[in-house]
């Protein structure tokens, strides 16, 4: 049973990025990801020392939505000087860098509020973006086609490992509509994501294309 949610929630996952794609407008003007950033950083990597407070470090499989689950969490002792630099702040965009799958390097999740009794490690890269993106329509774009096959064209593999780093995210071609369209995207796409999420719980696996063909009718007909 357990293993069927999981690929149920898999398929969900699969489902929900199919809508944001089909929402998306092949005409939006693109830049460089690099022109949108303020700040690109990997996380901790370091020692830890015995004698000061614990911090909560984010596991890889905190991004397993597409927002921070600040509840996965491993316990560390780092330095506060040093851990200072890893929290995390709201709006913050984080990127998976490195991962077995192909399918799952690259992702992202946004952190939905301040924390500073969490970090994150090198595991994860974090982007921070300038007034001219919305950083959750720049999350919600990170799980679209366009920017998927960027990812994995930039994305190299050793020892079974995909990674994609910072130079590799800089050169992407991001969409990058003006504030309006983005605001209404992300409204937009909250809207749908959550009423697909709510519907998909209740059915059975072998529903999951009825459901996709509904929710984009839906969508497309203004009823959500």
């Amino acid at each position: 049973i357990e293993g069927l949610r999981e690929y149920q929630e898999y398929d969900i996952a699969l489902l929900q990025d199919a809508i944001l794609d089909s929402m998306c407008n092949d005409e939006w003007p693109v830049r460089l990801l690099s022109d949108l950033l303020i700040d690109i950083r990997n996380g901790w990597s370091g020692k830890q020392h015995p004698s000061v407070p614990e911090v909560g470090v984010l596991r890889l499989s905190c991004v397993h939505s597409k927002s921070i689950d600040l509840q996965d969490v491993k316990v560390a002792r780092i330095a506060p000087e040093v851990a200072a630099r890893f929290h995390l702040k709201k709006d913050d965009v984080f990127i998976v860098r490195g991962n077995g799958s192909q399918s799952l390097v690259g992702r992202s999740a946004i952190s939905e509020k301040d924390s500073t009794n969490v970090i994150f490690n090198d595991l994860l890269i974090r982007l921070r973006f300038c007034a001219d993106v919305m950083p959750s329509f720049a999350n919600y774009l990170f799980h679209t086609k366009k920017i998927r096959r960027q990812i994995i064209d930039a994305a190299k593999t050793a020892a079974g490992i995909w990674k994609i780093n910072q130079k590799g995210l800089s050169r992407l071609q991001f969409p990058c509509p003006g504030i309006d369209v983005q605001s209404t995207f992300v409204h937009e796409a909250a809207t749908v994501l959550e009423y697909c999420s709510q519907l998909a719980h209740n059915i059975k696996i072998s529903d999951i294309q009825h459901l996709r063909e509904s929710i984009l009718h839906k969508a497309f007909a203004g009823e959500l």
